[in-house]
């Protein structure tokens, strides 16, 4: 699991649920830093650093040693690594994340730079993204406390449907599955899931009218948001969000976990 860092609270917020979840599944984590400097810097340090560049080195590793003992404060059995790298958040998390690792990032402002890191990891990773930032304060929605599931029958719905049973399982919270009105009628059905996952409890419901502010309202409270990504069919490597998802990860009351099709 990586887990990006920033500084600021939305990468708190993101590094407080990855240590959590880092302690629930038993996998390592690994905290990710990118930093810039003046001149460009080999990674492997191979050219020599400025007074300014190491400062700013020195800078970029008090932030991971900080976010470090705050997991290791949090859930002290996790195991933590860290990296620092120049250049921008989104390389650096590519190049440190193995293919199928879960990626943990804060939630972008509308137009910041961290909007920019969420739309290039979404489009290179090819294993799960979480987008994480605590709202403060909120009257829970329909679905407080239990974990929500938009899908919509398109290819890639299956596995997000998969991983949304699991980890209602995991928590051992109650499952909310919203189906889209968009949703072509032979699409995907909860019938095999709920006979695999007895034990979740499941409310389904088929979506009409304003989609986003429908599954935004459901999210309020909600311990998890699971929402299904598609391939750009012409770029096979390059995944997208869903037309109606995109408000969606930046309005959202809850963590969302942004699932592609383990088929692709």
């Amino acid at each position: 699991m990586v887990v990006a860092v920033d500084g600021g609270f939305g990468s708190v917020d993101a590094l407080d649920w990855a240590a959590a979840q880092a302690m629930v599944c038993g996998a390592e984590l690994r905290i990710v830093h990118a930093f810039h400097a003046p001149s460009a810097l080999d990674p492997f340090a191979l050219v020599a650093a400025t007074g300014i560049e190491f400062a700013a080195i020195g800078t970029a590793a008090s932030v991971v040693d900080d976010a470090a003992a705050r997991v290791r404060y949090i859930a002290p059995e996790v195991a933590v690594t860290t990296r620092i790298m120049p250049g921008s958040s989104a390389s650096a998390i590519l190049q440190e994340a193995p293919p199928s690792a879960l990626v943990v990032l804060g939630r972008p402002v509308h137009g910041s730079s961290r909007g920019r890191t969420v739309a290039k990891v979404l489009g290179r990773s090819r294993g799960p993204v979480a987008v994480v930032s605590f709202v403060g304060e909120i009257e829970p929605g329909p679905s407080g406390g239990r974990v929500v599931l938009a899908y919509d029958g398109e290819r890639g719905s299956e596995t997000a449907v998969d991983v949304a049973f699991r980890e209602a399982r995991r928590r051992g919270i109650d499952l909310t599955a919203l189906l889209l009105d968009t949703a072509p009628r032979q699409g995907v059905r909860l019938d095999r899931w709920r006979q695999r996952f007895p034990e979740v409890a499941v409310r389904d419901e088929v979506v009409t009218g304003p989609v986003g502010q429908r599954i935004v309202a459901e999210s309020h409270g909600a311990a998890l948001l699971v929402l299904p990504e598609a391939q750009r069919p012409h770029r096979p490597f390059r995944r997208r969000l869903r037309p109606w998802a995109r408000a969606v990860v930046e309005t959202a009351a809850s963590p969302i976990l942004l699932v592609p099709d383990r088929h692709s």
